[in-house]
């Protein structure tokens, strides 16, 4: 994540190239391409811990039933639609 256009906007940076990011804007959802001299600041998304460093904590979710679902973990989808009763791993979590 990034702060850029003189801190007035927060984007999460999607693609790299050589002179500008491609960023999702997280005020509108719309992509745009930011120059890299127009970046403020990275936003580091760890946690701080003992002796205020920080601390990468690896995201969980809890299911409706509340089983605790993290990274990596197998699924199974119950409801209708195409995916039904099959099984798969949870790559990424928002």
């Amino acid at each position: 994540m990034i702060l850029f256009d003189n801190h007035r906007s927060v984007g999460l940076v999607i693609k790299v190239h050589p002179d500008s990011l491609y960023v999702l804007n997280a005020a509108n959802n719309h992509t745009q391409t930011v120059k890299k001299n127009f970046v403020s600041k990275k936003i580091d998304s760890g946690t701080r811990g003992v002796n205020g460093k920080y601390m990468r904590k690896a995201p969980t979710v809890v299911d409706r039933y509340h089983n605790a679902i993290g990274m990596r973990t197998l699924v199974k989808p119950l409801e209708k639609g195409p995916f039904k009763d099959c099984i798969g791993e949870v790559r990424a979590i928002f």
